[in-house]
């Protein structure tokens, strides 16, 4: 194998990854993985003329992806011939597509179609030498498709944070692509400055036009991108050689997660894996591309009749011990066998039903959950279904244990410091369990051991399962730090988020909710401060998670500065919608009239300042009043936790 290389340029590349015949991605190559920071950088680093590494590129006439297709998980194509085929690269000829050729990327978050917008009116005034964040000598943003910086209101600047730190030009602006054609066609200044709406008469204008059109005209037609080209092109055996490239590549850079190796060479195996496994990641579920990658390994090692060790944690070395020659992986066949949607008893089949049930029982707070424990679910859900169609989600002799096992080993981090042994342990005996048509062994002492008998655990367990005025100082604290670190867990099923108008099944996998202080932090600490110190009795508390409200992103941003009394709806006025607005914050905050009245008092002594401790004991008791609501919500929900052992009682904390 060896490789030639030539300079190519940014129009060279983009007319090449569009043309007739445009280089596909290699079967090993993972979905579009940036963030629009990355992105962002690489556009600047291309205009200031920096590097940016090389691509590599095989010919073969194997299966491929398609280079333009965002989606996570991708068809197959097997029937080109053969095709250029990009081995290293894709991350940045994606994002040249997306910001020089104007295709855009969808937001991480929210799944909206975003472009790269640029302002003309002087170089950034944010920026700072060897900033990840602020490091571009242009001012640079990504907004949604349809949304104009410079026609933009109030409302949606707050939403976008263009109010943050000073404020960001209201003009000026022009979409990136766009600029892009002005500089090509060697556009004035003037004609430019118009596009953006800016004006040439302001100071600095025409310098940062004309210098900016400059940089992006060598950038476009500037020959600075290494292209290595593997010869000769790979055929027979030589193939298998190319996993492998892409897996050194990787690893020598960015390393891939050990899903992601795992997943690069079963691809030999099975060409298909990406389209395969696209109704598993497209169900609702806690579950990420790695860990839906790692459940099906885990379930089809259980389900082989030489059954191979559980592949947890998941490693490339499984695709070695399992295989019996080049051509043939018995682990990877069985992967492949139970993606396929069957009518009655697929993977897909069991983990809709677990995602039925812990919306049914949870909301979005499924997001919470974590990864470990839901496997083991989702192992108990398909081992039941093989003899006979699951219970109803509503029947409380399964959907009981499962929900309390889910929800405390979740929260109690069962799975933590490399325990693999309680991945192992809870997965094998949900699994015995489901085969036999048992409930998840939740109530079994044994059980409970192997998934909180150990110090971290027993050290953060309350004594009590109860929160009122009763409740002991000790197990208050520790009631509160563990509600304070697992909001999705408490606060998406209180709140029943992903429930009401506006959410579909894609929203509710992205559901974009952001956690609101109700009493403004900033605000409140500042307030609290007396003399040269702070009423550390109350600052202390207003990070507690009953200050909090799960509410959409843009809105929350939008109550950024907002009193208490804008929020909550008793000093409503004409800019600003309220917590009582479901279609704009997109969740029921769920305040009852006590706790309103509580907030009165203290947005009235904190915003004249009258009494700062009457302000603090009204905070206390508003906090007290909605955790223990919170709390009694998840207790009726997934029962009491379990209690500490005797044998860790009394151990001493820590330094």
């Amino acid at each position: 194998m060896t490789h030639g290389a030539d300079l190519w340029s940014v129009r060279e590349l983009m007319e090449q990854l569009r043309g007739d015949e445009a280089w596909t991605l290699a079967v090993a190559q993972r979905a579009f993985e940036w963030d629009r920071m990355r992105v962002t950088n690489l556009v600047d680093s291309i205009l200031r003329g920096f590097p940016i590494g090389s691509l590599l590129v095989a010919k073969h006439d194997g299966p491929t992806y398609d280079i333009q297709d965002q989606r996570k998980f991708r068809d197959l194509n097997t029937d080109k011939g053969e095709t250029t085929q990009i081995l290293d690269g894709q991350q940045r000829c994606k994002a040249i597509l997306a910001s020089f050729g104007g295709d855009g990327l969808p937001s991480m978050k929210t799944g909206r179609q975003q472009h790269l917008w640029i302002n003309l009116m002087a170089p950034n005034p944010r920026y700072q030498e060897f900033s990840r964040e602020h490091g571009t000598l242009w001012l640079m943003r990504w907004l949604d498709k349809g949304l104009h910086p410079n026609k933009m209101n109030v409302k949606e600047r707050r939403a976008e944070k263009m109010n943050l730190r000073g404020g960001e030009p209201h003009s000026g602006w022009i979409q990136f692509k766009e600029l892009v054609n002005l500089a090509q066609k060697n556009s004035r200044p003037r004609t430019i400055a118009t596009k953006a709406g800016a004006t040439l008469a302001t100071d600095g204008v025409e310098s940062c036009i004309r210098q900016l059109k400059e940089r992006v005209r060598r950038a476009v037609d500037r020959q600075n991108i290494p292209v290595h080209v593997l010869q000769p092109p790979q055929t027979g055996a030589a193939v298998a050689d190319l996993h492998q490239v892409f897996v050194r590549l990787n690893v020598g850079g960015k390393p891939l997660s050990a899903a992601d190796e795992f997943f690069a060479g079963a691809k030999r195996y099975w060409p298909q894996a990406e389209a395969g496994i696209r109704p598993l990641i497209q169900v609702l579920s806690p579950l990420k591309r790695q860990g839906v990658i790692t459940l099906l390994t885990r379930v089809a090692a259980q389900t082989m009749t030489s059954k191979p060790a559980d592949p947890y944690p998941l490693r490339l070395e499984v695709l070695a011990k399992t295989a019996v020659n080049d051509k043939n992986n018995p682990l990877v066949a069985r992967m492949q066998e139970l993606s396929e949607d069957k009518e009655d008893q697929s993977l897909a089949i069991a983990m809709r039903w677990v995602s039925d049930l812990c919306f049914h029982h949870m909301s979005c707070g499924l997001h919470g959950i974590g990864d470990t424990p839901w496997m083991a679910a989702v192992g108990w859900a398909f081992a039941w279904l093989q003899k006979r169609p699951l219970p109803s989600i509503e029947d409380s002799q399964y959907a009981g244990p499962l929900c309390g096992f889910l929800f405390w080993a979740s929260l109690l981090q069962s799975q933590t410091y490399g325990r693999g042994g309680f991945a192992r342990r809870a997965f094998s005996q949900c699994w015995e369990n489901g085969r036999s048509n048992q409930p998840v062994p939740y109530a079994d002492p044994e059980f409970k051991k192997v998934c909180f008998n150990y110090e971290y655990v027993q050290k953060v367990l309350p004594q009590v399962g109860h929160l009122n005025s009763n409740t002991l100082p000790e197990d208050r604290e520790k009631i509160y730090t563990l509600m304070r670190r697992n909001r999705w867990l408490f606060l998406g099923p209180f709140q029943g988020v992903g429930r009401g108008r506006g959410w579909t099944e894609q929203t509710k996998k992205q559901p974009g909710m952001e956690w609101e202080h109700i009493v403004p932090f900033n605000k409140a600490r500042g307030l609290f401060k007396q003399s040269r110190s702070y009423l550390t009795r109350y600052t202390s508390q207003i990070g507690s998670i009953a200050n909090f409200a799960a509410i959409d992103g843009r809105s929350n941003r939008v109550f950024n500065d907002c009193s208490i009394g804008q929020k909550v709806g008793w000093a409503k006025d004409t800019t600003h919608e309220t917590y009582a607005d479901f279609r704009f914050v997109r969740a029921r905050v769920k305040l009852t009239d006590a706790e309103i009245e509580l907030l009165k008092v203290v947005d009235e002594q904190l915003e004249t300042g009258r009494n700062k401790v009457v302000a603090g004991e009204a905070l206390l008791k508003f906090l007290e009043r909605r955790s223990g609501r919170i709390w009694r919500y998840a207790v009726d929900m997934a029962g009491p936790p379990p209690q500490p052992n005797e044998e860790y009682k009394g151990i001493p904390k820590r330094d």
